[in-house]
């Protein structure tokens, strides 16, 4: 599962894909790297500095 998120597969398809009802118990079963979590903020960071700038993005 943390291979397939983190090379950035749906986590709803990965969801599926293991059968849970339910994202937490994904969640649960998946550890992704400190390298993925820092580059996942790096990215939403950019993309709110983007819409500040033009809000109509």
């Amino acid at each position: 599962m943390t291979h397939l998120i983190e090379a950035g597969y749906d986590p709803a398809f990965v969801q599926t894909q293991v059968g849970h009802s339910y994202a937490s118990t994904t969640g649960l079963y998946t550890s992704v790297s400190s390298d993925f979590k820092q580059k996942t903020v790096q990215q939403m960071i950019a993309r709110r500095i983007t819409n500040l700038e033009d809000p109509d993005a």
